[in-house]
Parts: C-alpha cells; sequence; structure tokens
C-alpha cells in the first residue's frame, strides 16, 4: 500500500513501521474543563477523608453497633472510590483512535472514549449518552482485526445534515472517526476500500 497523505490541515498522522501504515489521531480530551472537575473532585476527596475518618472514630468509640452509621460509611465509602476512579480516568493519557495497514490484515483501536460528555452541545445532539453521560468514562478501547478475505464493507453515508463511517461487526455497528471532518471521514473510506480491494 502507498502512504498516501490525509487533507491538509488535517488532525491525521501517519507512521509506518514494522506492522505497517498506521494512521491516527486523537479524540476530544475535555480542555480546561476536565481540570476543573478533577480539582473539584480532589476538594470533594478531602471532605471525604475527613467525613470518613470521623464515621471510623465514632463506630469505634462507640459501646455497640450502629447499624445507620454502618450503611452510610458503605454508601460513602462507594461515592469516594467512585470519585478516584473518575480522577485517574480524567488525567490518564489519551489514547488515540488508530487504523493499521499490514500487508494481510487490517487492525482498527477504538482508542480511549472521547470525554465528550463534558460539551453540551455534543450531548445535545448525541442523545443516546444522556441517559449516563459517565458510563464513557469506563468504557474500554477495543481492537478489531480482519485480514482481507473477512474483512467487512466500510460504509460512508450521510445521515441527515451529518455524516459518518462505519462497519459492521456482527450484529455490532462500528462507528470510525466520530469526531473528525467530512473530507478527513472521506479520506479515511478511500484508503480503507482501496486496501480492502487489494
Amino acid at each position: 500500500m502507498n502512504p498516501l497523505q490525509p487533507p491538509l490541515n488535517s488532525r491525521i498522522q501517519t507512521t509506518s513501521g514494522p506492522d505497517g501504515m498506521t494512521l491516527s489521531w486523537t479524540k476530544p480530551n475535555g480542555g480546561f474543563f476536565r481540570y476543573v472537575i478533577v480539582l473539584f473532585l480532589l476538594f470533594w476527596l478531602c471532605g471525604w477523608l475527613f467525613g470518613l475518618v470521623s464515621v471510623v472514630k465514632q463506630l469505634l468509640s462507640d459501646s455497640g453497633p450502629n447499624t445507620f452509621l454502618l450503611i452510610w460509611l458503605c454508601g460513602w465509602t462507594v461515592g469516594g472510590l467512585f470519585a478516584l476512579a473518575t480522577v485517574y480516568l480524567l488525567l490518564r493519557p489519551q489514547k488515540p483512535e488508530s487504523i493499521t495497514f499490514g500487508p494481510y490484515s487490517l487492525t482498527y483501536n477504538t482508542g480511549s472514549p472521547a470525554l465528550d460528555f463534558m460539551n453540551p452541545y455534543y450531548m445535545m445532539r448525541n442523545k443516546r449518552n444522556l441517559p449516563n453521560p459517565f458510563s464513557l468514562l469506563f468504557r474500554k478501547a477495543k481492537q478489531y482485526e480482519f485480514t482481507r478475505g473477512d474483512c467487512p464493507e466500510f460504509l460512508l453515508e450521510g445521515l441527515g445534515d451529518a455524516q459518518r463511517l462505519r462497519f459492521d461487526d456482527g450484529a455490532e455497528r462500528v462507528v470510525i472517526g466520530e469526531y473528525l471532518s467530512e473530507p478527513e471521514r472521506e479520506w479515511i473510506a478511500e484508503v480503507l476500500t482501496g486496501w480492502r480491494k487489494g
């Protein structure tokens, strides 16, 4: 496969390695607002720790078990662990979305989930994320690998005034480059189709 150049001023990076040519691009990472949330959670965790220590001291000093405080402590601990996990997920390095074209196989990696729940415009445009936006934080990167023989068809389709590039993996519909511009998706679709046809 000849190394092609992405559209001018594109966010897509092309690299060549022993596995073949790789196209990669980053997803929204929440920008500055991500650090505002982290600071708020760290401040909240200071209060959480104070509350945790106070209740544990009270439980240890009482003569008998206090059922209400035990139940409260369980809920308080779960809340603190969730806050710690969120801080970690917001600060961890973001893995880019990527496609690697090998001589006989193609590998698509979804990369880290985008932190798009911090963008109200995106949330309203993609209503599927509204019921549980924080589930996006805990979603893991997924990798798909295909040979030329079992490679699915990559479809570039219009959805009203939007566009998407996708393929089907069994009953799962996978969208590629959701955050890229239309010319970038069109270029990737052309490269994918060219590789698939050999």
